[in-house]
């Protein structure tokens, strides 16, 4: 690596690893250990990019970087694509799990909400010139907001969901759920949301850990069932 070229980013590497499951993207290949490879040279494209960036086992990586080899860029571009849990391979080889990615989405699309109301209120709650009328307003929405979220949680338990990825729902609803309780006793703190919101981003990257993990190992020829729990 040149001077000038910086490491890639610690989080973005490791999302390039879950991403193909901690082995050579090409599904022919599925070795260990691996590099990250750039699919566009660094040369061009001068940043670390998610969807410019691939694991290669050292093989595949050699074979890629020669010009004259057979892998080309093309070819790369379609093996990166293939890792999607929202290719059309995918889904027609695991469509149990596509309802566990809808599922997430939707919890998480119900659960921002939530926390959107949540903030709403907390701060109509530390100003005194609030009007009561505006007040009962953002209360009410903060009431449908979180039996939204609630909903949200139980359906994404019920989507065949594996019992860890559960589990980190359900504490990340708790979080919100606190930070509503607390707000409807009367004891909003306004140093409370950044803890809160601490709480839920390490819990959130834990449940997307969590989802790439299990859609990773169907999809790189695991045994569905006996290891990611999902498509039974």
């Amino acid at each position: 690596m040149g001077a000038k070229r910086p490491a890639i980013p610690r989080e973005l590497r490791r999302r390039i690893l879950i991403e193909a499951g901690h082995r050579c993207a090409i599904p022919t290949c599925r070795a260990t250990p691996v590099e990250i490879a750039h699919i566009d040279p660094w040369s061009k494209v001068k940043r670390h990019d998610f969807v410019n960036l691939i694991a290669l086992c050292p093989t595949c990586h050699t074979r890629f970087d020669d010009p004259h080899g057979a892998i080309d860029r093309k070819a790369m571009r379609q093996y990166k694509a293939n890792l999607s849990p929202l290719s059309n391979g995918f889904k027609a080889r695991h469509p149990k799990h596509v309802k566990v990615i809808a599922g997430y989405q939707v919890f998480w699309a119900f659960l921002n909400h939530c926390i959107q109301e949540n903030r709403a209120l907390e701060k109509a709650l530390l100003d005194p010139t609030t009007p009561d009328s505006a007040m009962e307003a953002l209360e009410y929405k903060s009431v449908a907001s979180r039996e939204e979220a609630l909903i949200a949680t139980l359906d994404f338990d019920s989507l065949y969901t594996p019992k860890r990825a559960g589990e980190i729902a359900d504490n990340i609803f708790k979080v919100v759920d606190s930070w509503y309780d607390e707000l409807w006793s009367d004891i909003a703190s306004p140093a409370a949301p950044r803890k809160i919101m601490e709480e839920i981003e390490d819990l959130a990257l834990a449940l997307m850990e969590e989802i790439h993990h299990i859609v990773n190992e169907c999809a790189h020829g695991q045994e569905c069932g006996s290891s990611c729990g999902a498509c039974v």
